[in-house]
């Protein structure tokens, strides 16, 4: 029997392919527009893994204001329908059945559903749907990134060593510390966040990836982590409204790391992006926990339902 692809999830996987493309080479989308976590409007849940990547690639391909999407059925709800010409996103659904032939075991299986952004939306008299603008935050000046990224810290309670003529940055496992040169050693700012945040990428582990084996250099699950940190980073980067570049640097490294970890297994990228997602929103949460949606919404393997 043949295993036929629908088009929502032909056209996820290529978005997909598009994305990890592009994240090869380190050729980032920046910056995100106004920040926030992209969520489903009816559900208030945001969306999580690869699902809250392609939203944001498609949000900042068609300039989209609002955070919020919701499927067409849930929009016929609400007396709204997408406007001629529009088009959809695919979002991935994970979830478990039980094995029809072993009740006690339960079977993993995916559903697509195709999602629209509020812009992309009219009302009954053809007018655009309006949307609360206060679930969007303005983007933050350099001290303003500095101090969110210092609160973070904090609330992590990982040290930040600045180092003289050190030429390098990383993460101290045992020290539960970053050691990295001063701002003014960076060829600017923002590549001093972008080097900040990649670190705190790898420093969240003690709270969202206990289990953690880094690994010697050059291995496997040395590629792997460092993947998920520099992932880490790019989702934060989004999230926060935090300018991230495109390093010449981390490219090629980036680059190196991910063929390695994908001839171990080919599907780690996604695993790479969940785990991410998850390090991102632990740090979404500390900033902004009155913003937070249910903390139940990480363990999903991609979203919640659209």
């Amino acid at each position: 029997m043949k295993n036929f692809k629908t088009n929502a999830e032909v056209k996820f996987a290529e978005l997909v392919e598009q994305i990890e493309s592009k994240f090869i080479t380190g050729q980032w989308v920046m910056p995100f527009k106004a920040a926030r976590p992209h969520f489903n409007l009816l559900s208030n849940k945001r969306y999580n893994g690869i699902n809250a990547w392609v939203l944001s690639v498609i949000a900042i391909q068609n300039d989209f204001k609002s955070k919020a999407w919701i499927t067409y059925k849930q929009a016929q709800t609400k007396g709204w329908h997408a406007r001629k010409g529009e088009v959809g996103t695919p979002v991935q659904f994970w979830n478990t059945i039980k094995d029809k032939a072993d009740p006690e075991k339960e079977v993993w299986f995916v559903k697509y559903y195709t999602v629209f952004n509020l812009d992309q939306l009219e009302d009954e008299d053809g007018k655009p749907v309006e949307f609360d603008t206060a679930t969007l935050l303005d983007l933050p000046s350099f001290n303003e990134q500095l101090t969110m990224l210092e609160c973070i810290i904090n609330d992590m309670g990982v040290k930040v060593h600045h180092v003289e003529g050190i030429g390098r940055a990383f993460y101290r496992r045992t020290e539960h510390a970053i050691y990295l040169p001063p701002v003014g050693e960076f060829n600017s700012q923002t590549a001093y966040l972008a080097t900040l945040l990649h670190e705190l990428g790898h420093a969240t582990h003690r709270y969202v990836r206990p289990n953690w084996e880094k690994g010697p250099f050059g291995s496997v699950l040395y590629a792997k982590e460092e993947c998920v940190a520099e992932l880490t980073s790019v989702f934060v980067s989004s999230m926060f409204g935090i300018e991230k570049i495109a390093l010449d640097s981390h490219a090629g490294y980036i680059a190196d790391w991910l063929q390695t970890a994908k001839e171990d297994d080919p599907k780690f990228f996604a695993k790479a992006v969940k785990e991410a997602t998850k390090a991102s929103f632990f740090m979404w949460d500390i900033l902004y926990p009155e913003k937070s949606i249910e903390p139940s919404d990480m363990e999903n393997i991609a979203t919640i339902e659209a």
